[in-house]
């Protein structure tokens, strides 16, 4: 699996020229024979010839960007100074017939997380609500407007936004615990509803599932099913040697620098998005779409880095949640999960381990899209043509009919 090597082509100019003064590296020896002795496999890792001149390739596409990021960070520049109000494009797609009629309202339920509401003109008290949990880094509603779109047809859908780190104050932490904790909210909110994570938020709906079905107080409000996309509940599965090592040395956690001055959340360690952007473009499965891309907390990114790619805590049934163990094998639910054969940052593998972990479940589903990269499963024709109604037909949904705007 040599599918990062052209990132770090050393051939490009000018960087190449960096390259060409420095030989075979006891450094990078090094960085290759400790992804060897962890994963066996550093093919997909490191780019071919091995040698301190790509290492050096490496850090000189970096460190540009990231001054830039710091510099954007202490000028007030990185992202407006004001929260930005998305715009999922619905007017305009109501007009057209790509959704049906919708009322639009929002809520934030969390200092850190902001619930966005679409209402169907039709809807009554039976209508079923799709609970979508935005990726952590990729939650503008671009990137999530084809979800709402794809999932409208087929009942009311409610978008979990997360909230970028610049906005929250510092007084409010944004850890692992902190988003599951909104999801926990949301889903007690939304009784009954069909919760749906992708890729790191698979692990924020799951946790949020399992635990309103082991709680007294909240097992009557449970998801009535839970699908996970391309999502990394057991990395320990088939490891990607490019994905595992970077997760198992922390790379990405010491770049965090503090939010800029003028920003409510000044002072919080964060990884920037312009890096993020980066790490997305050097990564193997490359999005087709450009998605705009937050920063993070550094906090959060801890807590999966230890949680999720060292210790494995949900699939080994350790994984603690305000003093309680979470048991999937309570949730009783309906269980999707749906996979890219070309992913190649997290694989199928890691991901259908959702099935091994709830035996009690009302029925499982899995899809395996043949061509289905990383970030090309959020794609509308993915989401509109394979998993809405999927999950819609698991859960027992019929299609609503359109409803033009006259």
């Amino acid at each position: 699996m040599n599918a990062i090597a052209p990132a770090f082509n050393s051939q490009q100019a000018p960087i190449s020229l960096v390259s060409s003064f420095f030989p075979e590296s006891p450094l990078t020896a090094w960085w290759r024979d400790a992804a060897t002795q962890t994963f066996g496999d550093t093919s997909g890792f490191l780019p071919p010839d091995h040698n301190l001149g790509s290492f050096a390739d490496i850090t000189a596409r970096l460190w540009p960007t990231y001054a830039e990021a710091a510099w954007q960070e202490v000028m007030g520049l990185s992202v407006p100074l004001m929260e930005p109000t998305p715009d999922f494009k619905i007017d305009d797609s109501i007009r057209s017939g790509k959704i049906p009629h919708i009322d639009v309202t929002t809520q934030r339920i969390t200092p850190d997380c902001r619930m966005w509401n679409f209402t169907r003109h039709d809807s009554t008290a039976h209508t079923p609500r799709f609970l979508i949990v935005s990726p952590d880094s990729g939650s503008g509603s671009e990137a999530m407007t084809e979800f709402v779109h794809a999932f409208s047809w087929w009942g009311n859908v409610s978008l979990l936004q997360w909230v970028d780190p610049h906005y929250v104050p510092c007084g409010h932490d944004i850890s692992l615990d902190s988003l599951t904790g909104a999801v926990v909210k949301a889903v007690a909110m939304n009784p009954k509803c069909h919760i749906v994570g992708d890729s790191q938020s698979g692990i924020t709906a799951a946790r949020a599932a399992f635990y309103t079905a082991q709680r007294p107080e909240l097992r009557e409000a449970a998801p009535a099913s839970l699908t996970v996309i391309s999502s990394p509940i057991d990395a320990s599965r088939k490891p990607l040697a490019s994905i595992n090592w970077m997760a198992t040395h922390s790379v990405g956690r010491p770049l965090a620098i503090p939010a800029g001055w003028a920003y409510p959340g000044r002072g919080r360690m964060i990884l920037p998005g312009a890096i993020m952007k980066l790490m997305f473009k050097h990564a193997p499965d490359e999005p087709k779409t450009a998605f705009p891309v937050q920063a993070l907390s550094d906090q959060f990114i801890g807590d999966t880095l230890e949680g999720v790619f060292r210790q494995f805590l949900l699939a080994r049934g350790k994984d603690v949640y305000r003093g309680e163990v979470i048991d999937p094998a309570q949730y009783k639910g309906f269980v999707s999960v749906f996979m890219g054969a070309r992913d190649k940052i997290c694989t199928p593998r890691q991901t259908d381990a959702l099935l091994d972990l709830t035996p009690n479940a009302a029925g499982h589903f899995s899809y395996t899209h043949p061509g289905g990269t990383h970030y090309g499963m959020l794609e509308y024709g993915v989401a509109a043509a394979i998993i809405a109604p999927s999950v819609a037909k698991a859960a027992g949904i019929a299609r609503k009919p359109l409803m033009l705007v006259t």
